[in-house]
């Protein structure tokens, strides 16, 4: 998924969300948000860009992965195999 400023300005989602480029090695599209809130006739933003604090959540993410994987009898892709 490829969603940069022209594409979310044509959804009406410039400005509400950061440009998106998904990959097998980020699902996240650079994991920052701002805080919205809808007043019942629009979204009204609440904050600026908020960063995911990476490396706590990093190896937590990975862990669970790996515990489902493991338990669902999966096998994860090889994201350096694809690149």
């Amino acid at each position: 998924m490829n969603l940069d400023d022209a594409r979310l300005k044509e959804i009406g989602f410039l400005g509400l969300m950061q440009p998106l480029k998904l990959s097998c090695r980020d699902h996240e599209g650079g994991g920052s948000a701002k805080v919205q809130q809808w007043d019942g006739k629009q979204w009204n933003l609440l904050t600026d860009w908020v960063q995911a604090d990476r490396p706590t959540l990093r190896p937590l993410i990975d862990a669970k992965a790996a515990q489902y994987a493991s338990e669902k009898h999966v096998t994860p892709r090889d994201c350096q195999a694809e690149q």
